[in-house]
């Protein structure tokens, strides 16, 4: 999102990592599709930048027994430097809200009508019943499912306990013959979708019954009902001070309202991220 913070799913912090003491010891790798960095590796990922947690914030209405709200924002103790190339770190677009426009739905209406793939990414567990996670970045396009067929489908699934209600804080994405999702360990990745070579994040992995299963589909977190959360908490943080020296970029905003449109061309991204560059 922006050079010292991360956007993730509220629900990675649940039991043990609510403690301070537990996510203090955690560490953001960026720069890298490895997560399992040996000695005989370093000489091969000059770039990979590591960076710790100083500070976590959960979405105010966020309900674990429902998975409503599941973002969580994280603050880097130091910033992520941007560069492309091999480790190439880069932030990332996202759509502002705005109730009467919804253009985020207007977006996945032109993926959907031009064939344009979104792409969830993860180190998660290839195998439902795996209980490893990748050494190596996995990648999937996955297709996006209108929210009244996703409710229609959950309803189908009559072993359910508790009813899935689809909201309109959720998106759901899918193939319907099942084979290809995100799964256990991915929870927190950002669902993008590239347009006019600008990639914007439209959701967040937060939940789905099983992995891959036929007519069973994920559903994300939708980013842009975070975008003014997310923007207050970092202004706050910086009010309070959490970290000597830093500062929110008052570009950061132009970043997240230059997709608002689903024809918007690259440019006008591509010279916002280069002005960050330029004062980073």
């Amino acid at each position: 999102m922006a050079t010292y913070f991360v956007l993730t799913a509220a629900h990675c912090f649940e039991g043990d990592l609510k403690d301070r003491r537990k996510w203090e010891k955690l560490s953001i790798l960026a720069g890298s599709t490895l997560t399992d960095i040996g000695k005989s590796q370093l000489k091969d990922l000059f770039g990979v930048q590591i960076r710790k947690i100083n500070a976590v914030e959960i979405h105010p209405n966020w309900d674990h027994s429902k998975f409503y709200n599941d973002f969580a924002l994280l603050m880097l103790d130091n910033n992520l430097i941007y560069r492309n190339g091999k480790h190439g770190v880069r932030p990332i677009c996202m759509p502002k809200w705005n109730e009467q426009e919804n253009y985020d739905l207007k977006i996945l209406r032109y993926v959907k009508d031009n064939a344009i793939t979104c792409n969830i990414a993860g180190w998660g567990v290839t195998k439902a019943d795996g209980e490893k996670a990748s050494k190596s970045l996995q990648a999937a396009s996955l297709p996006w499912i209108e929210s009244a067929h996703c409710q229609y489908l959950f309803n189908q699934m009559k072993t359910l306990k508790t009813k899935v209600r689809i909201q309109d804080f959720m998106l759901c994405f899918g193939k319907l013959t099942g084979g290809t999702d995100a799964c256990l360990g991915d929870s927190g990745g950002s669902m993008s979708c590239d347009i006019d070579g600008v990639s914007l994040s439209l959701g967040v992995v937060s939940f789905g019954i099983g992995c891959a299963k036929t007519g069973h589909p994920g559903v994300y977190a939708r980013t842009s009902f975070a975008s003014e959360w997310a923007i207050k908490t970092m202004k706050t943080m910086n009010r309070l001070k959490l970290r000597k020296g830093f500062s929110v970029p008052l570009h950061w905003q132009k970043r997240a309202e230059c997709m608002e449109e689903a024809n918007r061309r690259s440019r006008a991204c591509n010279d916002i991220l280069q002005l960050e560059d330029e004062t980073s």
